[in-house]
């Protein structure tokens, strides 16, 4: 079951890795790491749905369930280009969204514990960040520094260190994406 979670984490830094890469290259290149970061992602997807299908964590399991029309939204982007999708990705992706979000709500239900409102800022962090981010919508980088706060502090808590690491590398890719992001916007 390691080598799962390695294979899965990893996976996942390489997508904000290789998203971080896109933004900072020239316009080239950019189609390269978008569809990298695209393709990563979804490769990292299966590692994390059979361990939270072992676990029985089925909210988790629809959680990142839902996310993955977004990421396949962002790679078929990513070929095409922004505006060239099929209508109906668009329409599932955020299907997606809704479903993973409400589902995550309806499980935490009331706050009583600390790490349900990190949970849930995981949940919405991820549905949202990926779904901006797959049409290209940059801010979604800020969704991702909250989903990656809240699940290195849930990881903390559970005592997985080197997990925990992971997700602080992460927010580095992430934060300098969105800083260049923005000076890049700005001018």
């Amino acid at each position: 079951m390691d080598i799962l979670r390695w294979w899965g984490g990893l996976f996942y830094l390489f997508n904000k890795v290789f998203l971080w890469r896109m933004i900072r290259v020239l316009d080239s290149n950019k189609k390269k790491w978008q569809i990298s970061a695209w393709l990563i992602y979804l490769l990292g997807l299966p590692p994390w749905l059979v361990l939270f299908a072992f676990k029985s964590e089925w909210i988790v399991f629809c959680v990142e369930l839902g996310g993955a029309p977004s990421m396949a939204l962002g790679l078929i982007i990513g070929i095409r280009g922004k505006g060239k999708e099929p209508k109906w990705m668009n329409l599932i992706a955020y299907i997606g969204v809704v479903i993973g979000i409400v589902l995550s709500v309806y499980h935490v239900g009331f706050f009583t514990k600390f790490t349900q409102g990190l949970e849930l800022m995981v949940s919405i962090g991820f549905l949202v960040g990926t779904i901006l981010l797959a049409k290209k919508n940059f801010n979604g980088f800020i969704c991702y520094m909250f989903m990656n706060a809240a699940m290195g502090t849930l990881l903390v808590v559970d005592g997985e260190w080197l997990l925990a690491v992971q997700q602080a590398i992460s927010i580095c890719f992430v934060f300098d994406s969105y800083r260049v992001y923005k000076k890049i916007q700005s001018g």
